[in-house]
């Protein structure tokens, strides 16, 4: 596994979001904006611009230690919840929830939900153990 800065997995918010600016970085984004997860700030995790001037919003989380799946459930609808506010808040902008990868819940969810991800639109980053990152467009 990738190491990491802090004490904590590498699925952890922080970490998952860490690597998927990281990553937006390399492929040419601007990034105005992160959260701070350790504080538990509001608003959106990770805003950014593409090279076309695009904004993209993402929604970041990790994968939780205790109660596992059942608090996992709980963030993902969360996610949810927090794209379905911001495409009311600017329909022009691309959504996106970065997710810890090779973890059956979000995977199983992700699959259960696909009617809302075809009218939401929005991409998935995928982060691994090892930091690569892949990001799946849209529907």
């Amino acid at each position: 596994a990738d190491s990491t800065p802090n004490d904590r997995p590498w699925y952890w918010e922080g970490n998952v979001q860490d690597k998927i600016v990281r990553f937006l970085r390399t492929a040419g984004f601007v990034i105005h904006s992160q959260s701070d997860t350790s504080t538990r700030q509001q608003g959106k995790d990770i805003v950014a611009r593409d090279l076309d001037g695009r904004r993209l919003w993402i929604t970041v989380k990790g994968f939780p230690q205790k109660s596992a799946n059942t608090q996992a459930r709980h963030w993902f609808a969360g996610a949810l919840l927090d794209l379905a506010r911001y495409k009311d808040e600017d329909d022009r902008a691309v959504l996106a929830m970065g997710f810890p990868r090779g973890f059956s819940t979000y995977e199983g969810l992700l699959r259960r939900t696909e009617k809302i991800r075809k009218f939401l639109a929005y991409e998935v980053f995928w982060v691994q153990a090892d930091g690569t990152v892949t990001r799946e467009l849209s529907p």
